[in-house]
């Protein structure tokens, strides 16, 4: 593609080898297109691959988004009640349309969302819009003061200096948009501090990094592992794992006792949930989306309870979660 190559047709020749393509792209919306061709591709092969959205641009980055999602609801229990305050660049911050717009979708009672930002990087209106149509209530300010206090959620990013034409014109603000230890202590002591990682200069030095890291507040790294058991379950969901459950518990008249999810009636299978884009099929959030953060969780249990050491006494290589 980066040798000018046409995107649909590079797509559709991953799409002919792979049953998942996963696409990072720098326009808006080109995961759109990609699955546009692929169902072409479809109708004239009668292959079966999908695309999941890696990021589009400035546009949207809706696994992060899930995994976003999946860790305040992780460590909140719900989103009732909450205020998640998203900070930095919200203008071309993908990461926080994506969230705004999977809030919305997931909803919660009393659900507020606080934008703080420059007056010359505030959100898209389309995303104000969108999520206001899903009767959530959002705000916005320059003023981090004003909303620091009452924050159940900080959603930290980066004011990013690319943005600008004029450099005197982001060093005139950058400073006002600065996580640090001190900044962090006008928050509230249940507050969750999150990050979409890597860092730049957003969070300080090297030294406000280790007082930050240690604070119990700052929970990023769980985020960042987070997003392995979110993207394990949608890659398992677009692959046909609940194709499979569903499958199985036909068979049984009931649920799969092997399955620890288990509970509800037996439901068909989407294809393309929230993360996965398809032309002409319908992103539910209130079904695929909450069955991916079953999944997810389901994944992360098994790692957290999987036995340390093999039965011969050799350590097992494998990942562990951080302490939840």
């Amino acid at each position: 593609v980066y040798k000018g190559e046409n995107l649909a047709d590079s797509v559709r020749a991953a799409g002919s080898y792979a049953d998942v393509v996963v696409l990072r792209h720098p326009e808006v919306r080109s995961s759109y297109e990609a699955a546009y061709a692929l169902d072409q591709l479809t109708t004239r092969l009668g292959t079966r691959s999908v695309v999941v959205s890696g990021g589009d641009g400035v546009g949207e980055h809706p696994t992060q988004a899930l995994l976003d999602l999946f860790t305040i609801v992780d460590n909140k229990g719900t989103t009732d009640g909450l205020t998640a305050t998203l900070v930095g660049d919200l203008a071309h911050g993908r990461t926080v349309h994506s969230l705004a717009n999977i809030l919305a979708l997931y909803g919660g009672d009393g659900l507020r969302i606080e934008l703080v930002s420059p007056e010359s990087l505030r959100t898209p209106q389309g995303v104000i819009d969108f999520v206001k149509s899903r009767g959530v209530e959002i705000h916005e300010t320059s003023s981090l003061d004003e909303v620091i206090g009452k924050s159940d959620v900080i959603y930290w990013t980066r004011v990013q200096e690319e943005r600008f034409e004029d450099k005197a014109d982001y060093e005139a603000i950058a400073g006002d948009f600065v996580m640090t230890p001190d900044v962090l202590a006008k928050a509230s002591e249940d507050a969750i501090l999150m990050h979409p990682l890597p860092r730049k200069h957003e969070m300080g030095t090297e030294a406000d990094h280790a007082i930050l890291d240690n604070d119990p507040r700052a929970i990023y790294f769980h985020q960042m592992q987070n997003g392995m058991y979110m993207r394990m379950a949608l890659l398992a969901g677009v692959l046909g794992a609940h194709e499979e459950r569903h499958r199985r518990r036909g068979a049984t008249g009931g649920d799969d006792p092997s399955d620890p999810r288990g509970g509800g009636p037996a439901r068909p299978p989407a294809r393309h949930g929230v993360g996965a884009q398809g032309h002409g099929r319908e992103r539910d959030s209130g079904r695929s989306g909450g069955r991916l953060l079953g999944c997810a969780r389901h994944a992360q249990h098994a790692a957290q309870h999987h036995d340390q050491r093999a039965p011969s006494g050799q350590v097992r290589v494998r990942r562990r979660p951080f302490p939840m």
